[in-house]
């Protein structure tokens, strides 16, 4: 099995997928760049763009008491979420194709559950 799924084409953020490992080409964090095992893969997440609401609350406050005005709301940004090997990898998903990361989301989740030994009862 060999397959590229494309996620972002600007700062090109591209996943090959094989039979025992997987690539990743990320021109927007070449840290990110390399070939991993599904065999060591432990976790994998794509957390949304939500408002953080710590930081938003302390810039409020903040802002109210120096300077009389309300504060900004602060956003985290989307990412990706990858643990392999003890090792977290966070990748920026901005601009991606949704429906392709959820394909790759679900994808890597099903190597994860597949690569879990079995327990067997003596």
């Amino acid at each position: 099995m060999d397959e590229v799924i494309t996620l972002r084409l600007d700062q090109k953020l591209e996943f090959h997928l094989n039979d025992y490992s997987f690539e990743i080409i990320d021109d927007s964090e070449v840290n990110n760049e390399s070939i991993y095992t599904y065999k060591e893969l432990e976790s994998v997440e794509y957390v949304e763009r939500k408002v953080n609401w710590i930081v938003t609350v302390g810039s409020f406050l903040v802002e109210l008491i120096m300077l009389g005005t309300g504060g900004s709301r602060y956003r985290d940004r989307s990412h990706l979420r990858i643990k392999h090997n003890g090792q977290l990898l966070k990748i920026q998903t901005r601009n991606v194709d949704k429906e392709k990361m959820e394909k790759l989301v679900s994808f890597l989740e099903q190597k994860i559950i597949s690569d879990q030994p079995t327990s067997q009862n003596t």
